[in-house]
């Protein structure tokens, strides 16, 4: 897939983060901190991307049309159906030009049919993919050595790295609009913005906005639990499974 195939696609910049563990758990601490406030990590996940509202039994005509993220933990072997998180995700693209662009949609109708449609934790992600700024208008940060000097002052090496600031503005100011919608208690949700490698190929860093954690559904469904359990069953192959303690090989 080229360059702008990707992303342009929300399908596609998903699985990119879903691919890579640290990108993943930036981007989806919100939901997991609602489900398991004690330790949001210490459960592992089956995670699929876009999944039709029919593979759970949902009313087709209802919105959203699909599951953005549909995130199923497990504990050993163990399936926790019952703490299934779903996330209405928006790609948002601001440009030196437009740097005030917004989605189109800012996911206000999808993430409360989620809570309608009976998800245990729901979410809402704004993912913020902004061009690069001209280096001139790069943040110049001092690099320290980590030592003290005799005034108890971290020293400065003498160089400077070059910081684009637009990622964190981005998610700053997704954030506030976020707020503005003024979503139930038990709606999470989060603004995250993405940098890219130099040939735009690569997901290199993550700048991660305020976030609002939710709570359990009142409406959960005991029937989509049921659905959910017997789409993991059915189509093991559509859910990438993530183990967060898994040591590399």
């Amino acid at each position: 897939m080229s360059t702008i195939d990707w992303l342009n696609s929300e399908e596609q910049i998903l699985v990119r983060i879903v691919a890579n563990t640290q990108n993943l758990a930036n981007a989806i601490d919100f939901v997991l901190v609602s489900a398991f406030p004690e330790n949001p990590y210490r459960h592992h996940l089956h995670i699929a991307v876009n999944v039709p509202r029919i593979k759970l039994g949902l009313k087709v005509a209802e919105k959203p049309g699909d599951i953005d993220l549909l995130i199923v933990p497990f504990l050993h072997d163990q399936l926790l159906a019952h703490d299934t998180m779903a996330i209405e995700a928006k790609i948002i693209r601001p440009t030196f030009e437009n740097p005030g662009r917004n989605a189109n949609s800012m996911g206000h109708t999808q993430v409360t049919g989620l809570a309608r449609d009976g998800f245990p934790y729901v979410g809402l992600l704004h993912i913020s993919v902004p061009a690069s700024l001209p280096e001139n208008l790069h943040w110049q940060v001092p690099l320290i050595s980590g030592q003290l000097d005799q005034e108890g002052k971290l020293i400065e090496i003498g160089k400077r790295y070059e910081f684009d600031p637009f990622p964190l503005l981005s998610a700053d100011r997704q954030e506030g609009r976020l707020q503005a919608l003024k979503l139930g208690r038990h709606i999470a949700y989060s603004s995250h913005a993405i940098t890219l490698s130099a040939d735009k190929q690569r997901i290199t860093g993550n700048t991660m906005g305020n976030s609002k954690g939710g709570t359990r559904n009142p409406r959960q469904s005991d029937c989509l639990v049921s659905n959910i359990e017997r789409l993991l069953r059915e189509a093991p192959q559509i859910f990438k499974t993530i183990r967060w303690c898994d040591k590399p090989s």
